[in-house]
């Protein structure tokens, strides 16, 4: 693979291949040349399908210091209703094969993803009609979408043409009828009145399934010659009906559900979202859930749509979390007898937090409020101290800090009655607001009783509450402006491991430790500060992607603020100044929130006036704290 050939480094993304980057990278000579190698083969690993990449390739690009959420990425458990799929790609004349599955879209308008031609969205419309009449869906059809594993890496892929029928039609079995599809099998061919029927480029097909490392591939009765013709190294399946296809792609055996223990597990996998970033996997998984729970149980649905709708939001897809939380309000009213009170204040929870994403204050200020009327009126305690915090981080978001502080407040006063050994959340967001409020003394007892409380957790359960502690009270120290004492609490190794560890709450760890040196009198020491400041947008890679990207960037706002405020704003953080404002928020009101901040920046950066730009960045910065 050639340095300069770009098409075909993006052919090979396309196909999911891995290798190629990682040997490219193994062979790569030279600071730039390597960095360059492992952020081509970071790239490869991300956009690699599920399951696909062997142990020992890990390995070898673990040896190369290759982002580790992108080696993760490939390591999550592939849903039971997988298929590998042949795809032609007309624009390399090339085949390629990509993992797909059937999705349950409980808002609807979600959209298939990837986008598929007329011809393919129809024969997908007939491969869901001809598996319903063989499995019965649980939900309405039309609720059921098409997903790629990885969409964006086919987002350059045409997809158009019957071919993908029969994988459909298995997919949705599979999903449907509780019975798990073979592994390393990959499926091609269209569906006509209930036979397989032939499609385009076999041969190329054929290649490309055991250059993916499939086992077998199962194709049309009709090309069995073709397909063994060019069949060199792989097993060849032909079938003629729905039924032989069915019985070559399907294990005998029904997994079946119990809803309960469903839930158990998707609420327990959405515990470890942030490490090592898996978000995606999550999503699925409780798209998958809640598309397979019983009518008879409205509460698990809620619970479980309350979740996919965090997921969503965490995945940079605010508007879609709110079409999912919005359905999830339909069960809740047409059901209201027969739905307890837990899940109803969590979805009011997510609604607050969702809105809040979308800028939409008041809205979200709405949702928060109605969560703790119904989690008070419930005496569910734990989930009372959780709308607290909600309700708090709304007003945070919109710059009512003494609003916050008031929640804040109460939501420690009910957790030291109920669970005084864990108390630490609920102080650091207390301490923030009274740091913000200018009440050192208060936000300072806070610190020391949250600090007793990290001292007395066993030594290995201490790390992260730590450095989460130690972030809120860096936090509260930068608000009032005692730099030198924040450097102190931050510049120590609990909140190092956070910086570049975990992304929450390491880009908010990076901001006040950036800033707090970046304000000090040692020349080594500010320049530290702005590189960290600076680098927001590299530390965590793609566990970034895509609902954090937007707070690194206010990282590098405060970074310029910073330059602006010392002359030292130079070509390059202009540059980087101007990436920022183009990856802001674009969803929900953020336009009517950031808008007229973010128009005098960028007016202020063009006509190079450090006044006019500093007193800019500040208001923007100021009302960025609502991302």
């Amino acid at each position: 693979m050639s340095a300069l050939d770009p098409e075909s480094i993006e052919r090979a993304l396309r196909a999911g291949r891995v290798e190629p980057f990682v040997v490219r990278a193994e062979r790569a000579e030279g600071v730039a040349a390597r960095r360059y190698a492992r952020e081509l083969a970071a790239r490869a690993f991300s956009l690699a399908d599920p399951g696909s990449v062997a142990i020992a390739l890990r390995a070898r690009a673990r040896a190369l210091g290759i982002e580790e959420a992108a080696i993760g990425a490939c390591e999550e458990t592939p849903p039971p209703h997988a298929v590998r799929v042949p795809l032609f790609d007309a624009s390399a004349g090339d085949a390629l094969v990509r993992m797909l599955w059937i999705e349950f879209d409980p808002a609807g308008g979600g959209g298939d993803r990837p986008a598929l031609g007329a011809r393919a969205s129809a024969a997908f419309a007939d491969a869901l009609a001809m598996a319903a009449e063989r499995a019965a869906p649980p939900r309405a059809m039309e609720r059921f979408r098409l997903v790629a594993a990885r969409p964006r890496a086919l987002e350059a892929v045409a997809i158009d043409g019957e071919s993908l029928g029969a994988a459909a039609l298995v997919s949705a079995v599979s999903l449907w009828s509780e019975r798990s599809t073979r592994s390393g099998i990959a499926v091609t061919g269209a569906l006509r009145s209930g036979v397989i029927a032939r499609v385009g480029a076999i041969p190329a097909k054929v290649r490309a399934a055991r250059e993916a490392g499939c086992d077998v591939i199962v194709v049309p009765a009709e090309q069995e010659d073709e397909a063994r013709g060019a069949g060199a190294g792989i097993e060849v399946i032909a079938v003629r009906t729905v039924e032989a296809l069915l019985d070559a792609t399907l294990v005998a055996v029904r997994a079946r559900r119990d809803p309960e223990r469903a839930v158990r597990e998707a609420r327990a996998l959405f515990a470890e979202g942030w490490r090592g970033y898996r978000w995606p996997a999550i999503d699925e998984r409780l798209a998958r859930v809640a598309g397979t729970l019983p009518d008879a149980r409205p509460d698990l649905q809620i619970e479980t749509l309350s979740r996919l709708a965090a997921a969503r939001r965490h995945l940079g897809d605010p508007e879609g979390s709110l079409r999912v939380l919005e359905s999830a309000r339909v069960i809740a009213e047409s059901q209201a007898d027969a739905v307890p009170d837990g899940p109803l204040t969590a979805l009011e929870q997510q609604r607050a937090m969702t809105e809040l994403k979308l800028f939409r204050f008041r809205a979200a200020a709405q949702a928060a409020q109605r969560a703790i009327t119904i989690a008070r009126r419930a005496r569910l305690r734990g989930e009372h101290i959780k709308a607290l915090g909600c309700a708090g981080l709304v007003e945070m978001g919109r710059r009512r800090d003494d609003a916050a502080r008031a929640c804040f407040d109460e939501a420690l006063a009910l957790t030291l009655r109920h669970a005084p050994e864990d108390a630490a959340r609920s102080r650091v967001y207390l301490m923030e607001a009274l740091g913000r409020l200018g009440r050192d003394a208060e936000a300072r007892a806070m610190w020391r009783a949250a600090m007793h409380e990290v001292a007395e957790d066993e030594p290995g359960a201490r790390g992260k509450k730590e450095s989460w502690v130690r972030t809120g009270w860096g936090g509260a120290l930068v608000a009032l402006a005692r730099w030198s004492e924040a450097r102190e609490v931050l510049d120590v190794p609990a909140v190092h491991e956070a910086l570049h560890e975990h992304p929450l709450p390491g880009l908010r760890a990076r901001r006040h430790l950036g800033l707090a040196l970046a304000r000090g009198d040692d020349r080594d020491a500010r320049e530290r500060g702005l590189h960290l400041l600076a680098s927001s947008t590299l530390a965590h890679g793609r566990a970034l992607e895509p609902g954090l990207r937007s707070l690194a960037h206010v990282n590098v706002l405060v970074e310029a603020e910073v330059r602006v405020a010392s002359a030292r704003l130079d070509e390059d953080a202009t540059a980087r100044t101007r990436a920022a404002l183009a990856a802001l928020p674009t969803w929900g009101d953020a336009p009517r929130w950031l808008g007229a901040a973010r128009g005098r920046v960028e007016r202020a950066l063009a006509k190079s006036s450090p006044d006019a730009l500093g007193r800019a960045l500040r208001e923007l910065v100021a009302r960025c704290e609502a991302i």
